[in-house]
């Protein structure tokens, strides 16, 4: 199994790239299933995701688009976790349970994190990041400054207020 990561701050432009991602998989005869594991993980990683996939797919050549990650870590973590005393629940399980996901997931996954949950994955989990091929980083900041600015745009019954102040409270 391949582990990847993928960056991207903005749900509308994760929902896009995976629109796309999805299509062009199709065409090569690849199956991308998303994934989101928040609404049924409960301590275990594997069968978490087996849990949403259709057993009809898993002969086929398929690539796991996994999301819901970054409220598992936040909502297993205490406050020392955050500081970075210790590990979170979630990514200490999915740091002990690498090798049985490499073995129990036998397809390409792609975990989709926002910039904080990533530093925290990435700081917190040295093992299981070394098992990751790939990283790709969608939006950034001239993307989020874009994507505020034409949300701001469209609420025009927004407070006046200095911009920075609004863009503080958004």
């Amino acid at each position: 199994s391949t582990f990847a990561i993928a960056r991207c701050n903005l749900p509308s432009l994760r929902m896009e790239i995976l629109r796309r991602v999805s299509a062009d998989a199709a065409i090569k005869g690849v199956t991308v299933k998303e994934v989101n594991i928040s609404s049924n993980y409960s301590g275990d990683f594997v069968a978490a995701v087996r849990a949403k996939l259709d057993v009809l797919t898993t002969g086929s050549r398929m690539a796991v688009m996994l999301t819901g990650i970054d409220g598992l870590i936040y909502q297993s973590a205490s406050r020392e976790n955050l500081q970075g005393e210790g590990r979170t629940p979630f990514i200490a399980r999915l740091n002990f349970d690498r090798e049985r996901i490499a073995r129990d997931l036998p397809y390409p996954i792609v975990f989709w994190l926002e910039s904080e949950s990533l530093t925290l994955l990435l700081k917190q989990a040295p093992d299981f990041t070394q098992w990751i091929s790939g990283h790709f980083h969608f939006g950034g900041p001239a993307a989020e400054a874009k994507a505020l600015d034409q949300m701001m745009e469209s609420y025009k019954s927004l407070p006046s207020q200095p911009a920075p102040e609004t863009r503080q409270q958004v």
